[in-house]
């Protein structure tokens, strides 16, 4: 038999998946669909399994933030397996403006340009992305993009006021590039 701290450290270690459910006196697994009853736990371990996935969003919030202010990307892969969900409007919101602030304060690092996002069996879709210059473009078999969070967005991903703001730096940006090399303009390099 699993013991109550085994228990408590399989949840600790996949916090991202496991769910408090009260009112069925149980944790779930929303990943897998396991249900660990609160009676497998004994008091201390059961209250630490309950709070650590209680303070997880905030937890990951300050850390996604935390990487925004100490670096031009946010790492992709924890990008990736962020379960949105986890956080409230409001955090979505402040993580959001984080990355935008973030791209504004990167500029330089940030292209706005049409990617194929499509390209299989003759059928072909473009849409316009902001791009980081580190990302790489390719498609899965069924001839998807396969994104790299943190260093492409799409468009529609953005307000149109955000996407005007965000469009207006990075444009700005690249004038200020090109005028400051003119034999780039050229392709005298």
């Amino acid at each position: 038999m699993v013991s109550s701290k085994e228990l408590k450290e399989k949840i600790i270690n996949s916090l991202s998946e496991w769910k408090v459910q009260e009112e069925k006196i149980r944790f779930l697994n929303q990943k897998t669909g396991e249900k660990i009853s609160f009676s497998l736990f004994n008091e201390d371990d059961l209250q630490e399994a309950k709070q650590s996935i209680i303070e997880y969003p905030k937890w990951l919030k300050t850390r996604i933030i935390e990487e925004l202010l100490s670096t031009s990307i946010v790492d992709s892969r924890s990008l990736k397996e962020i379960n949105w969900t986890l956080f409230d409007e409001k955090s979505r919101r402040v993580i959001k403006q984080a990355m935008i602030d973030n791209i504004k304060r990167y500029d330089n690092e940030w292209e706005i340009k049409k990617i194929r996002t499509l390209d299989f069996g003759g059928r072909r879709e473009d849409e316009t992305v902001l791009i980081h210059q580190s990302a790489q473009v390719n498609y899965d078999e069924q001839g998807f993009l396969i994104r790299e969070h943190g260093k492409i967005y799409f468009k529609n991903e953005f307000s149109s006021e955000e996407w005007k703001d965000l469009e207006s730096v990075v444009r700005l940006q690249a004038q200020q590039q090109q005028s400051s090399f003119p034999w780039k303009q050229q392709g005298n390099y």
